[in-house]
């Protein structure tokens, strides 16, 4: 690895989806991770292996592993600990760490997750806002950012609400003007 290369670790999977009140289907949870396995990321956090009764929606752990598509290009894991966003400092916090040599950071696709035990956790960091942020500071992170964005597009759409990834709600909103854009609209 190079200076400027990072190393990212694409955490939504399991620690995105394990506070999601909606239930997320095991066959729409595999689907989005051979998306994600596609964008060039080289590590996925697939699930995590505790009880069902501490968190439910990860209760089909074994499914999950057993149905992705394995890539020889993607290392897969559980649970590993993430950089929260709870005061919407993570960024600054990515931008520090990089300017002093770090060069492996975590994020969430969409901006998924938080911390079940810890009231207000807002979210990760946005795997997209990460890479838009490295990108811009010369990093180089492998990762096709047009792909990852159509990925959480995806889940925020299975999900039905917004996320709160920064590049993700820029994307949803130049998508709705296009809408509007064309001759036949009358306003």
């Amino acid at each position: 690895m190079t200076n400027h290369s990072v190393r990212l670790r694409e955490v939504g999977p399991r620690d995105g989806l394990q506070n999601e009140k909606k239930w997320v289907e095991t066959k729409d949870k595999i689907n989005w991770i051979n998306q994600l396995s596609e964008t060039g990321l080289s590590y996925i956090e697939l699930t995590s292996f505790v009880h069902p009764k501490w968190i439910p929606a990860l209760s089909d752990a074994s499914e999950v592993v057993k149905g992705v598509k394995k890539n020889i290009n993607v290392i897969f894991g559980a649970l590993v600990p993430n950089p929260h966003d709870t005061r919407g400092t993570a960024l600054a916090n990515v931008f520090a760490a990089y300017r002093l040599g770090i060069r492996a950071f975590d994020g969430s696709a969409a901006g998924l997750g938080g911390c079940p035990y810890a009231p207000g956790a807002s979210g990760n960091v946005a795997t997209e806002d990460l890479i838009y942020l490295l990108e811009g500071l010369g990093a180089k992170t492998g990762v096709e950012l047009n792909k990852l964005l159509e990925c959480a597009k995806w889940i925020q759409r299975k999900l039905g609400r917004d996320l709160p990834s920064h590049h993700l709600q820029l994307a949803m909103a130049q998508d709705h003007k296009e809408g509007f854009d064309d001759e036949n609209t009358t306003y």
